[in-house]
């Protein structure tokens, strides 16, 4: 069991799919933020794999289940699900995936006006982007308490841009598979259980990245002065300087002290 998650709009999908793409890898698309509006809460393994119609992990044995940090309780029932697997002697990996947080935050902004059912977060406001700050950290605290009890990796959205070969293969070392050459096409797989992201299918076969310089200029010199400003200025130094440029380990340990 490979969980793959991070904040919304920070490249969740792409590396997902590409993980999932692998012939001997099934996947899940964000169970329990599918399932929020029913209390969807299931972390014993076997009942969510029967739930999510998973039935071919004799051919395809390594599943990868994708979340995102919208809510906390995603954060905390994906370690739980991990928890759980690892206490019946399944092999647990967890890849936390980063992007600039400013970034991150824009892009859901935009996304949330144009696609998404909840309209929660469609206008960038100093209410809007402290509640975004403080819904990352508390997720974040979740993830780097318990992500040492398991196989772990950190990946960055723009890393993973810049070099999509390496760090793929970097990833899939935790199963441990082998890269294929159709993992790279970021195509969505077929058989992937649960709704892509809308803009994922605009994008299908390439990584295509936005230009957000000017906005994230301009969001910086807007809300400087927000408490939450500070968080959010060292989390893209973590991002930008350290994921995937020293061991994971060393930045998980960032990580762990920025959000305590």
């Amino acid at each position: 069991l490979i969980c793959l998650i991070g904040p919304p709009r920070s490249g969740t999908t792409l590396i997902a799919n590409a993980v999932a793409s692998h012939s001997k890898v099934t996947g899940i698309l964000e169970p329990y933020q599918r399932g929020r509006d029913q209390e969807y809460n299931e972390t014993n393994l076997e009942a969510l794999v029967k739930q999510n119609e998973v039935t071919d992990l004799d051919a395809k044995p390594h599943l990868a289940m994708k979340e995102t940090t919208t809510r906390t309780a995603n954060a905390n029932l994906t370690v739980e699900l991990l928890q759980s697997a690892a206490n019946y002697e399944v092999y647990t990996g967890l890849i936390l995936i980063f992007r600039c947080p400013f970034i991150a935050y824009l892009s859901q902004v935009s996304a949330s006006q144009k696609y998404w059912r909840e309209k929660k977060l469609v206008e960038d406001t100093e209410n809007a982007i402290a509640t975004w700050a403080k819904a990352q950290m508390a997720a974040l605290r979740i993830l780097t308490l318990h992500a040492r009890a398991h196989h772990f990796r950190l990946v960055s959205y723009e890393q993973f841009c810049l070099k999509p070969a390496s760090e793929l293969a970097r990833l899939m070392a935790l199963i441990p598979e082998n890269v294929q050459k159709h993992q790279l096409q970021f195509r969505p797989p077929k058989d992937i259980k649960g709704a892509a992201d809308p803009k994922v299918r605009e994008k299908s076969g390439a990584i295509i990245q936005t230009d957000y310089t000017d906005q994230v200029n301009s969001l910086r010199e807007r809300y400087r002065d927000l408490k939450c400003m500070d968080f959010m200025m060292r989390y893209r130094e973590l991002v930008l300087e350290h994921v995937g440029k020293e061991s994971d380990l060393k930045t998980l340990d960032r990580l762990t002290r920025l959000v305590a």
